[in-house]
């Protein structure tokens, strides 16, 4: 189950509001859905936008998540059962 936690960070006068989940430690099909649901609900379109013009012609969507949110989420994938998100991640 994917759990929804709200975490507030301060960077200089910025405060920023991030869902923060807490992954399961199984992955399955449909867990692995609900994480790329979380990955869309953290897009920054104007990040997706500028990036979107630095990557010319790619079949990939870009999804525009900022880096620091991408580290912690890897941070959190990692302390799960990584070869099961690798699975669910190449079907």
């Amino acid at each position: 189950m994917i759990k929804k936690i709200t975490s507030k960070y301060e960077i200089g006068e910025w405060v920023y509001f991030m869902a923060v989940y807490q992954f399961p430690s199984n992955w399955t099909k449909d867990n692995y859905r609900k994480f790329l649901e979380y990955l869309i609900s953290q897009e920054d379109k104007e990040y997706r936008e500028f990036h979107k013009s630095l990557v010319l012609n790619s079949k990939y969507e870009i999804i525009g998540i900022r880096v620091p949110n991408m580290r912690k989420i890897a941070k959190d994938i990692a302390k799960t059962n990584i070869e099961e998100f690798l699975k669910c991640a190449r079907r």
